[in-house]
C-alpha cells in the first residue's frame, strides 16, 4: 500500500477546538483528517503533545477512510500546568511503515481574559424587518467594504467571525409563508438560490480573504436563522466546494436557533436535524465542527433537555448560547444566566461538546435593536462588561451578537449602526486596555465543615429527591463546593437533587446560625469570596411558604489560627444573583469562615428554609 496517497495540511486539517490561544482549563480537542487518494484502507494515526515520544502520546488508533474521502481521528491531550507555545504531531500511514509526520503550533494561556474573542456578523437583513432599521444600510456595502469591517472587528479582538446566515428569506413578509423556502436569496453567487438584493457580489469570499490575512476564523453558516432551510445540505456542498480551500475555514454554524426550554420530545426533532448535518459534515469535512447558537433566555433548562445533552444525544460539536440579555431586557437575566450555564457545564462534562458564550451587544427599543443602553448599559449593573463577567467561568470561548450595527469604528464609512454603534466600539477599545480581574476559585471541590448537619433530606424527603438513595447523608460529597449552582433546571423529578439540602425554620426554632469553615492547610491568596443566591424553595410539603431560601446575610472572617480570625462584613446584597466581598489587597490567609444567617419573616409564620447554594473563594488570575 503506498502511503504517500495520504495528505493532511496542517493549516486546513489539524482544526483545535477551542481554538488557539487555549485555556489550561478548556476541553482541549484535537481534530485531524486525512485524505486518502488512494484505495480505501485503515489508516494508522498518531498524535503526539510536542514530540513523537510514547511519554508525549495523546492517541494512536486506526481509522477507515473511502477513496477520495478523509480518514478522521480526534483526541483529548491533557494542558493543565503547560501554558505556553506548543504543538501537536501528527504520524500516519497505510502500512506501519512508511509514516508521513505533520505537527502545527498553538499556544496555551493560563486563563482567558474577560474579553471578546469573536462575533456574528449580518450581510443583510430580510427587507421591512424593523428591528434591524439602524443598521439596514448594511445591505449596500461592497465586497471591499465588507474586508474594511472585517479588518475593523480584528482590532476589537475579534478572531472568530460567524455570519448569521448565508442564505436569507428577501423580505420580512415571507417569515411565515408555508412555502417560504422558495423565496429564499442568497447572499453569494449561488447556483441553487437566486442572489439576494445586497450589494456585495460575494462578501463570503471577501470576509475569508480578509480573515486569512489576520489570522481570524470563519464558521459559515449552511442555511437561514429564521427558518429551517430546506435545501440546507446542497447549500453546504456549494459553500464547500466554493470556499473549503481557505485555511479561515474554521468549521460550520448550523443557523436554526431553538430554546433549551423546549419540551424534550420538541428537542429531540433539532436533534434529529442536526444528526443530518453532521452526517455531510462527516462526509466532506470530518475535522471540521459544527456550532450551533441556542436560546437560553428562560428562568431555566428543561431538565429533559440537560439529560439528552448529557448523554451525548447531541451532534454539535460547539454550544453557545445566547445569554438573552438583548432580547429579555430583563435585570435578572444574568443570575438565570449564572445558573443555566452551570447546569449546562455540568451537563456537557463528560462529552465531547464544547460549551461557548454568546454575550448580546444590544437593546430592544419598542422597535428596533441598538448598542446595550438598559440595566447598565455598557457597564453597569446588569451591563455588557457584567455579561462578559458573568459567562466567563462556564465559557471556553466567548463571542458577541453581534458586531454588525453594534460596533462601528469611527471614521470608517458607511457608519454601520450610526453614532450609538461608533460609541460602543469606542468604549469597547478603550475597556481592551484594562479589562476587569479574572478568578480561581480554589475553593471548588474543597472540602468543608458545617457548625450544624441540614434538617434535610429527612428520610421522607430523601424519597421525594431519590428512592434509590435512601441512606443517603446531606452534603456528603460537598455540594457547596461542587461547581454546580441550583436552580438552573426544571421539570425532572431529581432537579438539582444535589443542592437540595438545607435548614427549616418554624415556631421552634425562628433564627439560625450556620457557620461554614475551610481549611486550606497553608496560606492561600484571596482576592473575593461570593456565595451564589439560593433558588426558590423547592419544596411545598416541607410546611413552609417562603420562597425565598437564601440567606439574610453571609458574615466573613479569614484568618492563619482559628483563635485570631478576622471579621471582613457581611455579604447581604445579592446583585446579579451573587453576594460577594473584594478585598482591596491580595490576603494570604488558612482559613476561611461564613456564618449564614436566617430569621423566620412575620408575614410567613409557617415557616421558611436557609439553603446554602455555592461557595466560592477566589485568587485573582495575575
Amino acid at each position: 500500500m503506498d502511503s504517500m496517497n495520504l495528505t493532511c495540511n496542517p493549516e486546513l486539517d489539524i482544526i483545535f477546538v477551542p481554538f488557539s490561544p487555549i485555556s489550561e482549563t478548556d476541553k482541549f480537542e484535537v481534530r485531524v483528517q486525512i485524505m486518502n487518494s488512494g484505495d480505501e484502507s485503515e489508516i494508522d494515526i498518531e498524535i503526539y503533545l510536542d514530540e513523537a515520544s510514547e511519554s508525549n502520546l495523546s492517541w494512536r488508533g486506526k481509522a477507515f477512510a473511502q477513496k477520495g474521502r478523509y480518514a478522521f481521528a480526534q483526541c483529548f491531550p491533557n494542558i493543565i500546568g503547560k501554558s505556553g507555545q506548543h504543538k501537536i504531531m501528527v504520524r500516519f500511514s497505510k502500512d506501519g511503515k512508511n509514516r508521513q509526520t505533520v505537527s502545527k503550533e498553538f499556544e496555551v494561556r493560563t486563563h482567558a481574559q474577560n474579553l471578546i474573542e469573536g462575533s456574528f456578523i449580518m450581510f443583510g437583513p430580510p427587507a421591512g424587518r424593523k428591528p434591524c432599521s439602524p443598521f439596514y444600510n448594511v445591505r449596500e456595502l461592497t465586497d471591499e467594504q465588507w474586508k474594511e469591517q472585517i479588518d475593523s472587528f480584528n482590532e476589537l479582538g475579534f478572531k472568530m467571525i460567524v455570519p448569521m446566515a448565508t442564505v436569507q428569506l428577501e423580505t420580512v413578509l415571507n417569515f411565515n409563508d408555508s412555502d417560504g423556502d422558495k423565496l429564499m436569496k442568497a447572499h453569494y453567487p449561488s447556483k441553487i438560490y437566486p442572489k439576494s438584493g445586497i450589494k456585495a457580489h460575494d462578501p463570503v469570499k471577501a470576509i475569508f480573504e480578509t480573515a486569512e490575512k489576520n489570522g481570524q476564523k470563519i464558521l459559515l453558516p449552511f442555511g437561514c436563522n429564521y427558518r429551517i432551510c430546506k435545501h440546507r445540505l446542497e447549500i453546504m456542498r456549494e459553500l464547500w466546494g466554493r470556499y473549503g480551500h481557505y485555511k479561515s475555514f474554521y468549521g460550520w454554524y448550523q443557523p436554526y436557533e431553538v430554546p433549551f426550554h423546549l419540551s424534550g420530545e420538541l428537542f429531540a426533532t433539532f436533534l434529529k436535524l442536526l444528526e443530518e448535518d453532521k452526517k455531510l459534515i462527516n462526509e466532506i469535512s470530518p475535522a471540521k465542527p459544527l456550532m450551533v447558537s441556542v436560546l437560553c433566555g428562560q428562568d431555566a433548562i428543561n431538565d429533559a433537555v440537560s439529560m439528552m445533552l448529557s448523554n451525548g444525544m447531541c451532534k454539535a460539536d460547539i454550544i453557545t448560547p445566547m445569554d438573552m440579555v438583548g432580547m429579555t431586557g430583563r435585570p435578572e437575566q444574568l443570575k438565570i444566566n449564572s445558573r443555566t450555564f452551570s447546569v449546562l457545564r455540568d451537563a456537557l462534562k463528560t462529552t465531547a461538546i464544547h460549551l461557548w458564550g454568546n454575550c448580546e451587544s444590544f437593546d430592544l427599543t419598542p422597535t428596533p435593536i441598538i448598542p446595550r443602553y438598559k440595566n447598565g448599559g455598557f457597564d453597569g449593573k446588569s451591563g455588557f462588561i457584567q455579561q462578559i463577567e458573568t459567562l466567563r467561568p462556564y465559557s471556553e470561548k466567548l463571542v458577541t451578537f453581534m458586531a454588525t450595527g453594534m460596533f462601528a469604528k469611527p471614521g470608517l464609512e458607511p457608519v454601520i449602526g450610526g453614532e450609538k454603534a461608533a460609541e460602543q466600539y469606542r468604549r469597547y477599545k478603550d475597556y481592551m486596555q484594562k479589562p476587569r480581574p479574572v478568578y480561581k476559585n480554589i475553593a471548588r471541590g474543597h472540602p468543608y465543615t458545617k457548625s450544624q448537619i441540614p434538617d434535610f433530606p429527612d428520610n421522607t424527603l430523601r424519597l421525594l429527591i431519590d428512592p434509590n438513595r435512601y441512606g443517603y447523608i446531606p452534603d456528603e460529597n460537598n455540594s457547596s463546593t461542587d461547581g454546580y449552582i441550583a436552580g438552573g433546571r426544571y421539570g425532572g423529578r431529581y432537579v438539582d437533587a444535589s443542592k437540595i439540602y438545607g435548614y427549616i425554620l418554624n415556631e421552634s426554632k425562628k433564627s439560625i446560625d450556620i457557620e461554614v469553615l475551610f481549611d486550606f492547610e497553608a496560606p492561600q491568596p484571596i482576592d473575593m469570596i461570593r456565595v451564589s443566591e439560593s433558588p426558590l424553595s423547592p419544596h411545598a410539603g416541607l410546611g413552609t411558604n417562603d420562597p425565598d431560601a437564601s440567606p439574610d446575610y453571609v458574615s466573613v472572617e479569614t484568618g492563619n489560627t482559628l483563635n485570631g480570625m478576622t471579621e471582613h462584613g457581611r455579604l447581604d446584597a445579592f446583585v446579579n444573583g451573587w453576594a460577594k466581598i473584594l478585598f482591596p489587597s491580595t490576603a494570604k490567609k488558612r482559613f476561611v469562615k461564613l456564618i449564614f444567617h436566617k430569621e423566620i419573616k412575620a408575614n410567613y409564620p409557617d415557616g421558611s428554609l436557609l439553603l446554602i447554594n455555592e461557595i466560592e473563594i477566589c485568587k485573582k488570575y495575575q
